[in-house]
């Protein structure tokens, strides 16, 4: 049996035995997997492999709990502080939860490697939208922000609830209150985050549609600053 090798992200750690630790990695042609790592001894433990920091991981076995043989750094790494580390959790948190065990994901990798390089650069709400939106739609959960439950074109001038099973509803604004105009639902659907309103609106229906993927216990993560 020949091992394996790939580029990959540290998404969570945890003990396994007094000397060995799981790593959940995020890798780009794998998915996700577990393998168990030695924990470094005291001398080395400043050069413990870190979250948000691209490496090339080399590891065998056939269960889903395999053992790795080498991690390298191989591209990118970022510093961050504050509300863009706590973000970068809450994308790992995600990742860890939305996909399962072994099943290649290349395009949410790179989707989740473009994030980190933007929480790097400062950027908070848009990136995680950005994330969140192309996240759903390649788990098949895609959100359909020009057309209602029945097909119809949604109108800029029409207010509408969101169901995570059917989609948008047209509904009057008296009888509900957490309603979304046609307008803002329109340029949510081109990623116009810089439109005033949007950014709120996509906030509240990728929250709800995060249900679907992840399922309804809460994030640990989202406490932090969601």
């Amino acid at each position: 049996m020949s091992n394996c090798v790939d580029r990959a992200f540290i998404i969570h750690r945890r003990p396994y035995t007094d000397s060995k630790a799981i790593l959940d990695l995020f890798t780009e042609q794998h998915g996700k997997i577990s393998v168990v790592q030695r924990v470094p001894t005291k001398k080395k433990v400043k050069h413990q492999a870190q979250p948000f920091t691209e490496y090339e991981v080399e590891w065998m076995g056939r269960s889903d709990l395999k053992t790795l043989i080498s991690i390298e750094a191989s591209g990118i790494s970022v510093g961050l502080q504050s509300k863009p580390l706590f973000c970068a959790m809450y994308l790992n948190e995600v990742v860890n939860r939305a996909l399962p065990q072994n099943d290649p994901h290349e395009r949410v990798f790179h989707y989740y490697k473009e994030a980190l390089e933007g929480l790097a650069k400062g950027g908070v709400e848009p990136v995680l939208r950005r994330f969140e939106l192309s996240l759903f739609e390649e788990m098949g959960y895609a959100i359909d922000f020009f057309h209602d439950a029945q097909g119809e074109l949604l109108k800029e001038d029409c207010f509408y609830i969101y169901d995570r099973e059917q989609g948008f509803k047209v509904v009057s604004p008296k009888v509900h209150k957490l309603v979304f105009s046609g307008k803002l639902l329109i340029l949510a659907g081109n990623q116009a985050f810089e439109e005033p309103g949007v950014l709120p609106v996509l906030k509240r229906i990728c929250r709800e549609a995060l249900i679907s993927v992840i399922g309804s216990r809460p994030l640990n993560s989202r406490e932090l600053f969601i």
